[in-house]
């Protein structure tokens, strides 16, 4: 249960960073672009409800259990799929976005923290997996 919960408050921090992330390029890009950008004083607190709703059904996707790779693959892409409904939903319930631009960029975004998200989670169950090896050997040595 801890470790589910760890898992849950990682995937949030990841996701709403990488969504804040986005919101900064997205910024930077209206400001160059010489058109206005602004938020809504909810969007900071969105941006967490997201991370925290997107991070759900990724406990379900790691539910710790061997899988084929085939059944990997699919419930990777249906994880996908419906994390990007949700996004989109969200996006259009907190008013992320208005124009067909906005859109896009919510789009792009989501596939770009997506990606930010896997590549991260992978690094940081590598670590925590030296880290138990590491341990493993320590008590090897000892007997």
């Amino acid at each position: 249960m801890i470790e589910r919960i760890k898992t849950l408050f990682i995937q949030m921090l990841m996701i709403s960073t990488g969504i804040l992330f986005i919101i900064s390029v997205e910024g930077v890009t209206y400001h160059l672009l010489g058109e206005e950008f602004s938020l809504d004083w909810y969007h900071p607190l969105s941006v967490l409800v997201a991370g925290f709703v997107c991070a759900i059904p990724t406990l379900l996707l790691m539910n710790y259990g061997e899988w084929s790779r085939k059944i990997f693959i699919i419930k990777l892409i249906i994880h996908m799929f419906l994390l990007y409904g949700i996004v989109v939903l969200m996006g259009y319930i907190f008013s992320w976005y208005t124009r067909w631009d906005g859109f896009l960029f919510v789009t792009i975004g989501y596939f770009l923290v997506y990606l930010f998200v896997w590549i991260a989670s992978i690094w940081i169950g590598k670590q925590d997996e030296k880290k138990i090896n590491k341990a493993l050997e320590a008590i090897r040595d000892e007997e």
